[in-house]
């Protein structure tokens, strides 16, 4: 998950502190590293060092080791203390053995010999780079970890999966017991929890492990919903919902919902005036204007998918009113397909819209019972869904016809659903494989056929791929 930022870091982005009590040592490294790095900062032993560490907080420290007053062995291992992840480089002559086996038992980064050769430190500061990388990396998740979980109304806790302990709490689990530090272990951390938490964390294939995990438990007079969510090498999220406030819980979601709707459309509304105010100009070549009238197209579709939100809970909770009328599906397929196409594109997917196994004409109308919006927020999902999981250069076709009373419609990819979500498919957070995956659209695409008098089956193999069968009424 790091790969972008390895490649961008270079040693002009890095600060180094050189901990040397030999003075031309010191401005021998001071001088070669000036113009190679972003800033260089000196100590002349290890107290001056350490408290050089921690005015100034450098990405790298290179140390003597016999210094007077601290020596650079007892102040590395103070900096550790500080920070258990500091990158810290040792200068050495080699010649002392006891030396080398403090230096290897305090697992420090890297070894440079003495006299101090500038190729050598080079390179040595180049491999160090990539360690850098991830603890940048790892700090600026662990701060945004912080902000997010801090405002949330449950326990929410950022695990370290390595050690086994909690690196971030916010202020409902400190309530509970549990802060920085923290084992893994008492009332939200029984052993069927731990067992998840160990197989999830050590897991070779980060992309599978992701999937989030939910588990019940009890204690004393109480039951918890658990979450478990690696979001990277070694962290996990565990989120805990006591369930006797989920109706709590249920409206806050709702209110949440309603403010993200309002606070989103603000912003919105601007964007699809802007390709009008565009439109209007005659300085637009057919490009430029077939671009401008694309980004309209979307603005309003994602405004009408923001209105859409909050009718998807009305229909869990199976308060949704249906205003069926007649619907062309045609011209809502073609709709999708144009939003699709850079997807369909970017994998050289040719996509077929079909009536039975003719292909559909410009003026072909194929009317079904429903709602417009609904109709094209189900098959949106179900497209895309085909789209990501077909191989790259093979056809999706999109098949409609009539039969006995009611409306078919088959979508059709060349790839195989994975055996380990097949009979949970349409299943709410079911999801495989997928990096930002939320196993939410099979399941709203699901929730929209039955709420339109409809189904969706799905038919799955090595050999034939996958076919979604929806069926919806016809206006009488």
């Amino acid at each position: 998950m790091f790969t972008d930022m390895e490649a961008d870091l270079k040693l002009k982005d890095v600060s180094v502190l050189c901990v040397e009590d030999e003075s031309f040592t010191l401005e021998f490294l001071t001088q070669m590293l000036g113009p190679r790095v972003k800033e260089v900062h000196q100590a002349r032993d290890g107290q001056e060092g350490l408290y050089a560490f921690s005015r100034f907080n450098p990405d790298i420290v290179i140390t003597d080791i016999e210094m007077p007053r601290m020596d650079g062995l007892e102040m590395a291992e103070a900096i550790r203390e500080q920070d258990p992840e500091a990158v810290v480089i040792l200068s050495t002559s080699f010649d002392n053995i006891d030396n080398l086996k403090k230096a290897i038992a305090l697992r420090l980064d890297e070894f440079v010999s003495k006299p101090v050769a500038p190729a050598e430190l080079l390179e040595v500061l180049q491999r160090c780079l990539r360690v850098i990388s991830r603890k940048k990396a790892k700090d600026r998740q662990r701060r945004t970890m912080e902000v997010m979980l801090g405002g949330m109304p449950f326990p929410v806790m950022l695990l370290d999966t390595e050690n086994h302990r909690v690196e971030i709490a916010n202020p409902e689990a400190g309530r509970a017991g549990y802060r920085q530090g923290a084992a893994l272990e008492g009332r939200f951390f029984p052993p069927e929890v731990r067992q998840v938490i160990k197989s999830k964390g050590n897991a070779g294939d980060l992309i599978e492990a992701r999937e989030q995990s939910r588990l019940e438990i009890s204690s004393g007079d109480k039951n918890w919903e658990i979450y478990l969510k690696p979001v990277a090498s070694g962290w996990m999220v565990a989120a805990v919902v006591d369930v006797t406030w989920r109706w709590h819980l249920d409206q806050l979601r709702e209110d949440v919902e309603r403010i993200t709707r309002h606070d989103m459309k603000t912003p919105l509304n601007g964007i699809i005036a802007i390709p009008d105010l565009l439109l209007e100009s005659d300085a637009l070549d057919d490009e430029s204007r077939e671009l401008v009238q694309y980004i309209k197209e979307s603005g309003h579709t994602l405004l009408n998918m923001i209105n859409l939100s909050l009718d998807l809970y009305k229909m869990e909770q199976g308060t949704y009113q249906l205003d069926p009328g007649k619907v062309d599906l045609t011209r809502v397929l073609r709709q999708v397909l144009r939003q699709l196409e850079p997807l369909s594109r970017g994998k050289n997917i040719q996509v077929r819209l079909l009536h039975q196994d003719m292909d559909v004409p410009d003026d072909f109308s194929f009317m079904v019972c429903g709602e417009e919006m609904l109709c094209y927020s189900m098959f949106s999902n179900l497209i895309k869904n085909a789209l990501e999981a077909s191989p790259h250069g093979k056809e999706v076709s999109i098949k409609m016809w009539y039969q006995a009373g009611e409306s078919l419609i088959t979508i059709h990819n060349h790839g195989e659903v994975p055996r380990e979500i097949r009979e949970v498919f349409f299943d709410k957070l079911s999801t495989h494989g997928k990096k930002s995956g939320t196993g939410l659209g099979t399941y709203s695409a699901a929730l929209i056929a039955r709420t339109q008098n409809g189904n969706i089956d799905m038919q799955t193999s090595v050999e034939s791929g996958t076919t979604l069968t929806v069926r919806l009424p016809l206006c009488q």
